[in-house]
């Protein structure tokens, strides 16, 4: 697609290999119905809160680690209590 000022004009593409340098220009995404749409990458900066996604994440993050290290803790009390020698029971 080529965007004549606030005109979309389709542009067929010639199916060769491009070659050369540039940057990420954006994402397009083909939606269920079968449409297509371009994300410029200018535009995830200002859609998204970069400090609440970190935040976020790393909650998350908290969150895993802590069931780990609960698990981890379950199963080797479980396992040392079988294992036990029976004059410290």
């Amino acid at each position: 697609m080529v965007k004549n000022g606030e005109k979309f004009e389709r542009d067929k593409a010639s199916g060769a290999i491009g070659e050369g340098q540039g940057t990420k220009a954006g994402t397009a995404y083909r939606m269920t119905e079968g449409s297509i749409v371009y994300v410029p990458e200018d535009k995830w900066e200002s859609l998204m809160d970069k400090d609440a996604v970190l935040n976020t994440l790393n909650r998350i993050m908290e969150l895993e680690l802590a069931g780990v290290v609960r698990y981890t803790h379950y199963a080797l009390n479980i396992k040392l209590a079988q294992h036990a020698p029976k004059s410290c029971a």
